[in-house]
């Protein structure tokens, strides 16, 4: 997550999309794991 905040400070990206895309990314995360752990019931 620190790669991806320091990457977006540097391209002067706003922090409003700087939040989008920590969460897109994050509930990307979650459900990648949720679907794993499904099938390791």
């Amino acid at each position: 997550m620190a790669i991806l905040s320091n990457g977006m400070l540097m391209m002067s990206v706003s922090e409003y999309w700087q939040w989008v895309a920590k969460g897109i990314v994050m509930l990307m995360a979650i459900t990648y794991d949720k679907i794993l752990k499904r099938g390791k019931v």
